[in-house]
């Protein structure tokens, strides 16, 4: 090895050695514990915004003795799922530190400009308090950075996946619910290729209106489409605003009518525009669907909504399935 080479392996080993000290978790004894929201109680909490580092957000509300999703036009949240992660919020305490200086917080990604999460909780008095999670050194311990300091610690008791950006993971994704499958009587498809009428009969059986002489009905991919209506699930709730949402031209109208121990039930489910049309991202192929069972108007995910747009009446038709041909018979010797 020169000289040179000898001089420039020490100032490596000395960058590492640096960066040891500076990264290290000083998890010494007697050290310090610090309580991140000293005083503060679950119930005080009465707001939750959540950005990811690809920058999605979630904003959740308490709203009476729940809570909603304060940017999806105060769509129900699900208060078993909010409570427990505001529990562990106000509980996080450390006494792991890991870095003391503004420099480091892009390396372990809590900073204001580079984050794994952005957290800001909002209480009662009107204050709020901020937080960033970053990079995790393994499943328990996640680098975490109050907003405002410097200073950067090692959390054991939250994760980024418990604090998801995407509203799926704060609502019930059930959107048309409450319909059972064997009590449905009749469906009514409405969509550019026409209108198609399916009726079950007094035994049960399902067919189309219309079939002509030798038609019969693809009844498995009936029941496919007849399921997806009335399990509709969303990835998006808008809000109860009917925007331009294209609901006065829908892309396809499907009716449902059931019948149960209430009576007779009719359902409508219409499937409008597409989002990214609403906010100029071609690349959002989301369909806006409302259904008349709820006040809410909500995004879906293409492949449940594609079929009710696009399959026509050639696409419910069995083909038949060829009869064998008899090949000859082998002469006897």
């Amino acid at each position: 090895m020169t000289k040179i080479q000898r001089i420039l392996a020490g100032i490596l080993a000395l960058q590492l050695l640096a960066a040891v000290v500076v990264f290290w978790p000083r998890n010494v004894a007697g050290a310090e514990t610090v309580a991140f929201f000293d005083g503060v109680t679950a119930d005080q909490v009465v707001g939750l915004s959540i950005v990811d580092n690809e920058g999605a957000r979630v904003d959740l509300a308490r709203q009476g003795d729940g809570w909603v999703l304060a940017d999806g036009g105060d769509y129900p949240a699900k208060t078993e799922t909010i409570t427990p992660v505001l529990d562990k919020i106000v509980a996080l305490q450390s006494n792991r530190l890991v870095a003391r200086t503004a420099a480091s917080q892009k390396q372990l990604q809590v900073a204001a400009d580079d984050f794994v999460r952005q957290v800001t909780v909002t209480l009662a008095d009107g204050s709020s308090k901020g937080f960033y999670l970053g990079s995790a050194t393994n499943f328990r311990a996640t680098n975490f950075r109050m907003d405002g300091q410097n200073n950067t610690y090692l959390v054991a008791d939250l994760n980024i996946y418990e604090l998801s950006a995407n509203a799926t993971s704060w609502v019930d994704t059930a959107y048309v619910s409450g319909i059972a499958q064997d009590s449905v009587t009749g469906l009514t498809l409405s969509n550019g290729g026409g209108t198609l009428t399916f009726v079950k009969d007094d035994a049960g059986t399902w067919t189309l209106d219309g079939l002509a002489e030798g038609e019969m009905l693809d009844t498995t991919l009936f029941n496919s489409l007849l399921s997806r209506v009335i399990n509709l699930r969303l990835v998006q709730p808008l809000g109860t605003t009917a925007a331009d949402y294209g609901m006065d031209q829908p892309q396809a109208t499907i009716t449902v009518v059931s019948s149960g121990d209430a009576g007779t039930q009719t359902d409508t489910i219409t499937v409008g525009g597409r989002l990214g049309d609403q906010d100029d991202d071609p690349s959002n192929n989301n369909y806006i669907v409302k259904w008349s069972g709820s006040p809410y108007y909500v995004a879906v995910a293409p492949f449940s909504a594609q079929d009710l747009v696009n399959q026509g009446r050639a696409d419910f038709i069995q083909v038949p399935t060829p009869e064998p041909v008899p090949s000859d018979a082998t002469p006897a010797p």
